[in-house]
């Protein structure tokens, strides 16, 4: 495999929101795959109390046991993977913050509150990708991702069709693939699942799968291929080897 380099692709932590299960599977499949490159795509904090829903009072007041939160996994992953380029993408719930800091300009100019800073990204050696920034890793297109559709895959579709190209997003909370092939070549989009609890408090049953991907990627040119690793009931088998719930 040395003309390979693996990548993990992990999305929708939702920090304090994240699944203990799902979280633990990641780093023990982590220190078993030894990934180049882990690719965090967005979502990671899921910054409730600067929300425009409405609110539980009672959750108002723990925004920095929150931030705290998305930190530890951070440093979870970091001591996991000690060698990794870790890659942290802005996703739609990061924008919130930036968001509130437009709303509030009186504040907005400090950097301590950057979401970099908050998260201390320089400490863990994780870099930083704006939500609108385009991201390509051996032509494979990253981003957090800016469409839901009703079923799995067709947000990957949907992917597609406005990039124009192979890649993987998150955001949707859903694993899918989603192949096409024309005159310019063979295409894949991927979503990625979500590392968050499934039984939040807001909506009830919904379709959305605990999951990662992880790609091998050819470092002389632009071959890849993508597995996509479900966790059913806090529990996943890869390659022979089980993790989670036994």
């Amino acid at each position: 495999m040395r003309n390979y380099e693996k990548s993990m692709f992990i999305s929708d932590i939702h920090a304090p929101y994240q699944d203990p299960m799902c979280m633990k599977i990641v780093e023990e499949f982590s220190l078993w795959f030894k990934p180049q490159k882990i690719f965090i795509l967005g979502d990671l904090v899921d910054f409730y109390q600067l929300s425009k829903f409405d609110k539980d009072p009672k959750r108002m007041d723990h925004l920095q046991d929150d931030i705290d939160s998305a930190r530890s996994e951070l440093e979870r992953i970091r001591t996991a993977n000690p060698k990794a380029e870790i890659v942290l993408f802005e996703g739609n719930h990061e924008t919130r913050l930036r968001r509130w800091l437009w709303n509030n300009p009186e504040v907005a100019s400090l950097r301590a509150l950057s979401i970099q800073e908050l998260l201390t990204l320089v400490k863990y050696d994780i870099k930083w990708v704006p939500a609108l920034e385009v991201y390509l890793h051996h032509e494979f297109a990253l981003e957090h991702g800016s469409i839901v559709r009703k079923f799995s895959a067709y947000t990957a579709r949907g992917m597609m069709e406005k990039n124009g190209v192979s890649g993987i997003s998150g955001h949707t909370h859903r694993m899918g693939t989603h192949y096409h092939t024309d005159l310019g070549g063979d295409y894949t989009w991927v979503e990625n699942g979500c590392l968050c609890d499934r039984h939040p408090d807001y909506v009830k049953n919904p379709d959305w799968q605990n999951g990662f991907s992880v790609g091998y990627f050819k470092k002389s040119n632009s071959r890849f291929t993508i597995d996509q690793i479900c966790i059913p009931d806090g529990k996943c088998v890869y390659a022979g080897r089980e993790y989670g719930r036994k």
